[in-house]
């Protein structure tokens, strides 16, 4: 019993370390970052599923099927970033007066962008959605659901501060935090949607979408 339980945790281990790997490798050209990690995010939600599958082949079919739409959607969100940080450094030049204002709105709206963003991964893994879906979907789980959806931005920004101060941990940690952030995404999905639909809460092993 002992040895089956060890054996098992081994595998687990083994195979965060694999898909870590394997997210490594397709993040190596840079521009495929965002289909590298889509497709790391729709292993994970396999796993979340309690599904086994096959690990490289479910990586390569995933990466091929969400290429163009986590590409879409990494450009987009890599430009809101971007609109986002240059607006700090110009209201940072204005005079104190309408300066302050400006911080307020434009901390809400890093909020909002942060939360968001911790959607984003999980939310590509849903078939036939289109990345202005996935961007919405996103949004929507981060203002119905706050609390799972910090929890997630909080592990996300764990792992890099963990990445920073010890490189090594890349071997294992992307994987291990896109588990973890999926797991809190469909929960969140699921909750949200048993609310709407005023049903009971659904079994954690039951398939959710978005």
């Amino acid at each position: 019993m002992r040895f089956g339980r060890i054996h098992a945790i081994l595998e687990v281990f083994a195979n965060h370390v694999l898909l870590s790997l394997l997210w490594l490798v397709g993040c190596l050209p840079v521009v495929t970052v965002p289909a590298s990690t889509a497709a790391m995010f729709a292993v994970t939600r396999r796993w979340a599923d309690g599904d086994e599958p096959r690990l490289l082949g479910e990586f390569a079919s995933a990466f091929r099927r969400l290429f163009w739409r986590s590409s879409l959607v990494g450009v987009v969100w890599l430009a809101a970033g971007a609109v986002l940080l240059l607006d700090f450094v110009i209201i940072g030049h204005m005079e104190a007066g309408v300066r302050r204002p400006l911080w307020v709105l434009l901390a809400g709206l890093s909020v909002i962008y942060a939360l968001t963003s911790a959607n984003v991964g999980p939310a590509l893994t849903g078939r036939d959605v289109g990345w202005r879906r996935v961007v919405a979907n996103a949004a929507l789980v981060a203002a119905a659901q706050p609390l799972p959806t910090a929890a997630s931005a909080l592990v996300m920004a764990s792992a890099a501060t963990l990445v920073w101060v010890f490189p090594p941990v890349l071997l294992v940690l992307p994987s291990v935090t896109a588990y973890v952030v999926t797991r809190l995404h469909v929960r969140a999905v699921r909750h949200l949607l048993d609310r709407e639909t005023g049903r009971t809460p659904r079994s954690s092993r039951q398939p959710v979408s978005g």
